[in-house]
Parts: C-alpha cells; structure tokens; sequence
C-alpha cells in the first residue's frame, strides 16, 4: 500500500481543479471526521476502565456486606454496561478505520491527479511475452506508467481485465458500449470511492474473491466421501440416542462405555479432519466477514442506475440473474456465521460443545457443499461481471478527473488516424504540450525529425498510449482522436542480451522482423491493421548500412499497407523514393541563446511541418562541459 500524500499537497497541484476541489474537500473531511472518531475511541477507553474499575469494587463490597441479590444486580448491570461500552467502542473504532482508508483513497486520487507516482499503488499484472515489448515501449505497466494511473480496481479479476482491455484492442461496437457505460458511470465519484474502499477491504483479508471462485470451480469433499459422511451423520445420532436412554433407564456402566466411545470417535474425526474442513472455510469468507463485504458490493450495483446497456447487462449479471446473487449471498453469509462460531470469544464455549458433541463443523460444511453444489456454477458469472464493473468505473474516474479528454470517434478500416492537441497523457498539464497529428492511412507514414531531447520519441509515445487508451473504450488525452481499428506495435526500447549473446542490433532486427510478420498476417476482426511507431532504429550499425537498412524496412513496411511514425536523424530518407510519396515530414525545433558567455538550449516541442533544418549535437557538448579543445 502506498503511503499517503502529504497534506500540503491540495488544489495547487492539481491539473484539474474541479477534480482537485473535489478530492481535497472529501480528504479534508475524512480526515476531521476520523479525529472525531479517534476522540471518542479515547473516551470510551477510560469509560470501560471507570466502569470496569467500579464493577470490581462495587462486588468486593457486595461480597463483603452480603448485600443480596441488589447489590449483585448492580454489579450485573455494571458489567452489561461494560459489554456495551466495548461493543460500541468496537463500532467507533472500526467507522474510524474506514474513514481514514477513504481519506487515503482521496489523498492517492490527488497523487493521480498531479503524477505523483511514489504514492500510488503498483498494480501488479503479468504481461504475456508477445506483448512486453509494446508494454515497455509506451509506458503501459510499471511504475509511472498507464496502468498504474489508470488501475482502481482491487480485486484481482478486476485488474486482470482492465490489463487485457488495454493490451488487446476491443471491437469498434464494444468500444462503443462502453464508452457509453464511462460516461453514465463517470459523475458518480461516491460510488467510485466506496467501489475502491470496500475492494480494498478485500484485498486485505486473507480470502477473497478470487479464492471464493476458486473454491466454487472444485469438487465438493465431504460429500463425496460417503464413508466420512456417513460417520459425520451416524455418530451424533448415536450419542443422543444414547444420552436418551440414560435419561429414560438411569445409568449403566454399558451406555457409559458407549457414550465415552462415540465422544472418543467424534474427537478423533474432529482431530484428524477439522483442519481441512477450516481451510474450507476460509477460502470462502475469514472472520473478517468477507461475504457481507460482497453482499455490499453487489448490492450497490443493483441499486445504481443503469441505462446504457453494457451496465444493463451487467447489473443483471451481477446482482438479478439466478435468482439474485444479493439473496444467495444472504443464504452464505448465514451459513458462514455458524461456520465462524470459534472466532468469537463469547460464542468459542459453545461452538467447542457443539463440535465435541455434534461434530458441527462437518454439518456446516455439508450445508456449505449444498449452497455450492445450487449456486457454484453462478460465482465465477457474479464476480466477472464485478471486476467488469470495477473496470469501467477506473475509466470513469478518469472521465471524472478529466472531463475535457475526448471520447475519440471510429472511422472505417484503411481510414486516416487525426489527433487534435494530442498530448501525453501521463504528464501534469502543467508540462504537457499538445500537437495535431494526421496519418493518411494505410501505406503512409509520419516522418518525424527534430534535434535531441526535442520531443520526438514523446510524440510516438503520445500516440500510442492515446491509442491504448481510445481502444479500450476509454476518454483519450485530445481534443478530438479519429481514428480506425488498429494494432500498435512499437520499436523504441530495444536492449542487448548477454545471456542469450544478443547483441543490440541483432535485438532490433528481431523486433522489427515481428512487425513485419505479423503485417504479412493480414487484417480481420481478430487482426486489424498495423500502426507501428519506431523510434530511431537500427543505431547499433554504421551511417551508411543504417541508411540504407531503415530505408527498406519502411519502404517493406509501407508495401504491405501498414500506417505509423517513425522519428530520425536521417533527414535524407525524405528524399528517397517511395518514401517521398508516402510520408509526411514534421519536424521539432530548439532555440539557442547565449547569456554571460554560456549557451542555453530551450525546446518548445511545437510540431511543425517539413524536415528539420537544425541539430544540437555538438551545442549539447558545449552545455555539459565537453567542448573540444583547440
């Protein structure tokens, strides 16, 4: 868990005020409702020790005067009020709990908000191999990166969802659907409060959701074993027979034996099996009460509104299907309360007659196996229409967070790509510069150039992650983003290996080989159209077989109908055929200055049309230090 953002970071931060106002007023107020909390924690403590203090006293004087039956009233009354007093302070000391994780709930959203990325939570998700170079390429794991600013999910399905829908481009109808579902979800923050709160709660208990599903998906185990089954019914039966017949004929030393034995056998199934049976139990719900915790999910759910129709859909799914997921999880939550007897303190005396004598665990646990045996197949339904909700509701408050990102609009396959103040969306506004971008279409290309550090490899960036973002059905960080179904693949961070013996340039011609094949693969509703995004390629051979070696892989690339960008040093490919044709040259630029005889660089990452007409290399030498000598 990320620790919470410092109380002076407030609304000055923020990027988006209205956001910003907004999480600090729900800090601020979680914060001094939870001192209020903690004050009373504080008094009650001292009451229970007074009370308590008195109880003592006041039975040390009762027994000592033989007051009676009135002054053993009092101590009575004075221990009920104990019991009480520890009740409520349980109350106040758990309301105090919630308000301070929904404090730091509010206090990470700030850190959203202005990108601080050390106080917020890494999500973790395993990347499939034939992903993990575009995921590291455009930022979209790890930390500082897509995931991460995006991710409010805390149930593992929920996270595992939100990951596939930004690895794997959705179809333009499911985009659609659930652009519309962020949309009604996005003015709720309540709701995204609670959602991240009570998923939260979750991820702190030892079960959950998912070991729920799990346990769901297996075979029952008492049942199956008939012989143990049968024992488990059989031997308690005996012993109220036989405690009956006690009762009815006086003593006898042969039901004596009988009872010390059929006690004998039932402690030693309890012995031998009441450890598997108590690890069942807690695959469904610990004593923390994990499924009263669900109930309150699902219930929200039904209780929100929905119109569009991926939340009708999934509010059916979750919480109306089967008779409703809300009364079955009523029906488990009870059975799981006599399931958890042994955890309470005032019920352990009870639940340790009823196991010596009844064997009540195993009884729990055929009612288990029952509920499971009805509604098991339903559980792996309800929680992914959850973590479905949990997915849509972390693009919602992105919507929410940043109500002036566009929904981008989808044109038909083959279709240009048209960015309107495109910006990278993981830098603070404060940072950020947006540019319009045009990608003809298939078997064009953007040629970008500029100088060092000047904002090409942030351009190719930008468009990627904004790409991600649109296909997954989310708000882009645009004014307006056109654009056809499309699979980025990427080219920018490419590493030797030493111990595959890989060299850098041997791992490029890898990674672009990959390109290349998958845009032989053709295009489908399973496999639309390339946009690659290279970044500099091929840097570890010499000028001269560089040049001619990019200029074939783009003109390879362009031949098979492919679209993208590619930034260069190179500004002679421009001037090559048929790259000519098929690019489109823009270029960044840097402005020079020198003061007090020192040279000072200053970028405006403004894009502009044309080929790059300046270089900075041998001025970077001269900022650093390393000027040559005469």
């Amino acid at each position: 868990m990320a620790e919470p953002v410092p109380a002076d970071r407030g609304v000055d931060d923020c990027p988006s005020s209205t956001a910003g106002d907004y999480y600090t007023r729900r800090r601020e107020a979680c914060d001094a409702q939870a001192a209020v909390r903690s004050r009373q924690d504080r008094r009650l403590s001292q009451i229970r020790a007074i009370v308590g203090v008195a109880a003592l006293a006041t039975g040390f004087v009762a027994w000592q005067l033989q007051a009676g039956a009135w002054g053993y009233g009092v101590v009575i009354g004075l221990m009920a009020a104990l019991l009480i007093a520890a009740s409520y302070q349980e109350h106040v000391r758990l309301a105090g709990s919630e308000l301070r994780q929904q404090s730091q709930i509010n206090r990470q959203c700030l850190a959203r908000l202005s990108r601080h990325w050390d106080d917020l939570p890494v999500p973790a998700a395993t990347i499939p191999a034939q992903h993990t170079a575009t995921a590291r390429d455009l930022d979209l794991f790890g930390r500082a990166s897509l995931f991460q600013f995006l991710c409010r999910c805390e149930t593992r399905t929920g996270v595992e969802l939100l990951r596939d829908w930004l690895l794997e481009p959705a179809t333009p109808e499911e985009v659609r659907l659930r652009q519309e579902a962020v949309r009604e979800l996005a003015p709720r923050a309540e709701l995204h409060e609670r959602l991240a709160l009570i998923g939260r709660q979750l991820s702190d208990c030892h079960s959950g959701p998912e070991r729920m599903v799990e346990w769901s998906q297996t075979p029952n185990w008492l049942t199956p074993h008939k012989w143990l089954y049968g024992l488990v019914c059989l031997v308690p039966c005996a012993l109220l027979l036989s405690v009956l017949a006690r009762s009815i004929w006086g003593t006898g030393d042969t039901i004596w034996l009988l009872m010390l034995c059929l006690l004998g056998c039932q402690f030693l199934l309890s012995l031998l099996f009441a450890g598997k049976v108590h690890e069942i139990f807690r695959h469904v719900s610990s004593r923390h009460g994990e499924v009263r915790k669900y109930q309150q999910l699902f219930r929200m759910i039904q209780e929100q509104p929905a119109n569009s129709p991926k939340l009708v859909a999934l509010r059916h799914a979750a919480a109306i299907e089967q008779g409703g997921v809300i009364l079955r999880l009523q029906q488990l939550g009870r059975i799981m309360l006599l399931a958890n007897l042994r955890h309470s303190a005032i019920c352990f005396p009870f639940w340790l007659v009823l196991q010596v004598g009844l064997l009540w665990d195993f009884h729990i646990l055929a009612r288990l196996e029952a509920w499971k045996r009805h509604h098991g197949p339903q559980v792996r339904t309800w929680f992914s229409a959850l973590g479905e909700y949990e997915a849509l509701v972390s693009l919602a408050a992105l919507h929410h967070d940043y109500p002036d990102w566009s929904f981008p609009s989808p044109s038909a396959p083959g279709q240009s790509l048209t960015g309107t103040a495109l910006g990278h969306p993981l830098l603070p506004d404060s940072m950020r510069v947006v540019n319009d971008i045009q990608i003809e279409g298939p078997g064009t290309c953007l040629l970008v150039t500029g100088s060092n550090m000047s904002g090409k490899s942030t351009l190719l960036r930008s468009i990627g992650i904004n790409l991600a973002l649109a296909q997954m059905g989310g708000p882009v960080c645009a004014a307006r983003l056109q654009s056809p179904p499309l699979r980025v693949m990427t080219s920018m961070r490419i590493t030797d290996s030493l111990d595959e013996g890989v060299s850098f340039y041997l791992a490029e011609l890898r990674r672009l080989k990959e390109i290349v094949d998958f845009a032989h693969s053709g295009e489908g509703p399973a496999n639309p159209q390339i946009l690659f995004l290279l970044d500099e390629i091929l840097q570890g051979t010499n000028s001269r077989e560089r040049h001619i070696a990019v200029q074939r892989v783009l003109a390879h690339l362009i031949d098979q109908g492919t679209m993208g960008a590619v930034s260069t040093h190179d500004l002679e490919l421009a001037q090559i055929e048929p790259l000519r044709s098929a690019c489109r040259c823009v270029h960044f630029r840097e402005t020079l200055e020198r003061t007090n005889g020192e040279l000072h660089m200053h970028f405006d990452y403004r894009l502009r049309d044309g080929v790059s007409t300046t270089s900075n290399a041998l001025q970077l030498l001269e900022i650093v230090g390393l000027t040559s000598r005469p």
